[in-house]
């Protein structure tokens, strides 16, 4: 019997030959076309029907963890939540609001929306859906007439368009971070917790064209 090594498709444009014997360019093309060919482009699809919008954000929240294993070079089992919390802040403190209290909005992103999707197939109860021109509006109470952002965080509310034009311009900076040469630190741990995910050949035999192996 012979066998042949088969390439199978790893993105929307490349096959397991790009990754052959790759440089750290090829990694970040097929890094590149992954995220943007099969997630930010359905993301984004979803956002164009109200009630799939719900769907789109749930999506959306499967950028923290690992985007934030890419900026460490870290593995993130056993760290979940860390990596999620420290991924979004990353993503939102553009918005230069206080990093405690967007790290609490995380952890509850993280339990309400995540682990929610994920666990019981939607979010939870403080979440809620809205089209008001701000990505996130945080609900908190007033100590002495004046927002207390360290009182506890009531509701979440999220306008999912703008949180996914946030995610994706977060994205698009991460991959010019990486592809300038001279950014050696992040190549490194970009490639790092590449090579941990996709590092690996994965050769699949079969006997011959059109028969299936036994």
């Amino acid at each position: 019997m012979s066998q042949y090594k088969m390439a199978l498709s790893i993105s929307p444009k490349y096959t397991s030959e790009k990754l052959e014997n790759p440089s750290i360019e090829d990694k970040i093309d097929v890094f590149e076309d992954r995220l943007r060919g099969w997630l930010f482009t359905q993301m984004k699809k979803l956002l164009d029907q109200p009630h799939d919008r719900v769907a789109s954000l749930c999506l959306q929240t499967a950028y923290f963890e690992g985007i934030w294993s890419y900026l460490t070079g870290r593995n993130s089992k056993g760290h979940s939540k860390e990596f999620f919390i420290n991924g979004f802040y990353d993503v939102f403190k553009i918005t230069k609001q206080d990093e405690g209290l967007l790290k609490r909005v995380a952890q509850i992103l993280y339990e309400d929306v995540r682990c929610g999707f994920f666990h019981e197939g939607i979010f939870r109860d403080r979440i809620f859906f809205v089209d008001r021109g701000f990505a996130l509006e945080i609900t908190v109470p007033k100590k002495n007439g004046i927002l207390d952002i360290h009182g506890q965080i009531e509701s979440i509310m999220i306008d999912p368009r703008l949180f996914y034009d946030a995610i994706e311009k977060h994205f698009g900076r991460y991959i010019e971070l990486i592809r300038n040469k001279e950014n050696k630190e992040e190549r490194n741990k970009f490639e790092k917790t590449f090579n941990l995910r996709l590092g690996k050949s994965r050769i699949i035999g079969i006997d011959a064209p059109g028969e299936f192996a036994t």
